[in-house]
């Protein structure tokens, strides 16, 4: 189910090409590992429509599934670690026998981490006490238009937790509120906001990330 779901993203909402809005040129995007095939030129040169309808998109993640083998399934929702390495902190490698292209990822929650050339938008902590949904769309929406032309498919983003009930809590920063209700609220929103831009969003930190000791135990 995990796969499945996963692969509904990748295959309702492709990465569409980016476009400079100010000049119109096309933005060419950070290069992957050598040994990567770039998804944003993948898509285009597949003709991959920007959006499609979930019903298509569950039928195609679906057939995909079946093509693949264990191995390739483990390699699909575990990934690879490759910090400070080009524009992605993580990939879901290529599987060149079925024409899957690979996945950059990349953190983080108040904009493109590890990036030159791009914002550092108000914290998640700030837009949920605005209580503005329609600021907070406008957050992600404007932050998704920074992560794609950076190559990066998945934005590692939006957090969910800590809420904040635990006053030393170092990502304190990173989650909405301390109330679960307003932080549903924002998550929904930014979601919306990011993959209005053909980048998927993926939410974090849903439980146990309040402590700092042994934080990356």
């Amino acid at each position: 189910m995990l796969l499945l779901g996963y692969l509904l993203l990748l295959a309702g909402r492709a990465v569409a090409r980016p476009v400079n809005e100010v000049s119109g040129t096309l933005i060419t995007p950070v290069p992957f590992y050598d040994h990567m095939i770039n998804p944003l030129t993948w898509f285009l040169a597949h003709n991959v429509p920007a959006f499609r309808d979930w019903k298509t998109a569950e039928s195609m993640a679906n057939n995909f599934i079946w093509q693949l083998n264990l191995t390739e399934k483990g390699s699909m929702v575990t990934g690879k670690l490759a910090i400070s390495v080009g524009s992605c902190i993580g990939n879901i490698l290529p599987i060149e026998r079925v024409g899957f292209p690979g996945l950059c990822m990349q953190d983080g929650p108040n904009g493109v981490n590890l990036a030159d050339l791009v914002s550092a938008f108000p914290s998640g902590l700030n837009a949920g006490a605005s209580w503005n949904k329609k600021m907070i769309y406008q957050r992600g929406l404007v932050m998704g238009k920074e992560f794609r032309p950076k190559g990066i498919a998945v934005a590692l983003g939006l957090s969910a937790g800590p809420l904040g009930r635990h006053a030393l809590g170092g990502c304190n920063w990173e989650g909405f509120s301390v109330d679960p209700y307003l932080s549903g609220v924002a998550i929904e929103a930014t979601i919306r906001g990011i993959q209005a831009n053909g980048v998927q969003a993926c939410a974090k930190h849903i439980v146990a990330n309040k402590q700092e000791t042994q934080n990356a135990a």
